[in-house]
């Protein structure tokens, strides 16, 4: 998008919002499904928001955030030979409804801080073990701290502080997955979190509920 590179992971989702010519490069042994929204179908969204313009964040990474909308998505994708348009507009509607619930809508950037928020991201995930503070990221994009502080909150929807511990928080709940052997306290460290609490507090906001170490050192979600 705009000459951009994206890389999703499974259960992520990338809103391009823009028409033009776009180029995807499927890994052999993994799955991806591509759905041209029309500008008809966004309608009833734009109505009830009163908006123009419907942007969500480019990417959107929060796996339990995107599951409902996917399964939406899955069973158009499955049903798309056999539906009419009524249909069709049915599960656009619940599939960016539920978008829309999870993300809300952020303000449309333009490609550079785009790009500048995107290798932002990428560094984070490169990282998420070390120190990562918002002045240093600023000082990789040639950004002011307040200023790409800014910019990221607008394209990602999330603040930075908030983006880099629920990454961390997957991270953990990787690991745990994993080796089960061991304990929450030795992998949130092991994570980039300098204290429990910040851990707990990450992960009940991410999750809903606190985790729970199993018996055997594994957590259970």
């Amino acid at each position: 998008m705009n000459s951009n590179w994206y890389a999703i992971q499974k259960g992520e989702i990338l809103f391009i919002p823009n028409y033009g010519v776009h180029y995807f490069d499927i890994r052999e042994g993994t799955e991806t499904i591509a759905i041209l929204i029309g500008e008809n179908y966004l309608d009833t969204l734009k109505n009830m928001l009163r908006l123009n313009k419907i942007c969500f964040p480019v990417l959107m990474q929060e796996k339990d955030k995107n599951r409902r909308a996917i399964e939406f998505l899955l069973q158009w994708s499955n049903d798309k030979p056999n539906c009419n348009k009524i249909q069709h507009q049915g599960f656009s509607n619940l599939f960016l409804g539920e978008l829309y619930k999870e993300y809300g809508l952020v303000k449309e950037v333009q490609s550079k801080p785009n790009n500048a928020v995107i290798d932002a991201m990428q560094y984070i995930q490169q990282n998420l073990e070390h120190e990562i503070t918002v002045e240093a990221v600023a000082g990789r994009t040639g950004y002011s701290k307040n200023h790409f502080a800014k910019l990221f909150h607008e394209t990602v929807g999330q603040t930075f502080r908030d983006y880099v511990n629920s990454q961390r928080v997957e991270m953990v709940r990787e690991m745990l997955e994993n080796d089960p052997q061991k304990t929450i306290v030795d992998i949130a460290f092991a994570s980039g979190f300098d204290s429990m609490a910040t851990f707990y507090r990450a992960y009940e906001k991410r999750f809903g509920k606190p985790p729970r170490q199993n018996a055997g050192g594994g957590e259970d979600c």
